[in-house]
């Protein structure tokens, strides 16, 4: 099954959508077609949540704090232990 044959989430039903939002994504194991299933309804799910967005820039800054934190944990540390 294509990209474009692939029903949305929202198509298949809240049976369908709701077990793939609530779960990660499907094991190696199953098919193409499930993954794209899961990460519409991922995307479906983020497209429609009511939760506050969070700007690029601010979104950048954090990333950046965490990773200085994350080097200065890292300096910090003895080499050998």
């Amino acid at each position: 099954m294509s990209v474009e044959q692939t029903p949305l989430a929202s198509e298949c039903g809240s049976e369908c959508a709701s077990k793939f939002s609530s779960e990660g994504p499907p094991e190696e194991k199953e098919t193409e077609a499930t993954y794209d299933l899961w990460f519409r309804a991922k995307v479906e799910e983020a497209l429609h949540s009511t939760q506050p967005r969070l700007p690029h820039d601010a979104a950048v800054a954090r990333v950046k704090s965490l990773l200085q934190e994350r080097r200065q944990a890292r300096a910090a540390r003895p080499l050998v232990r």
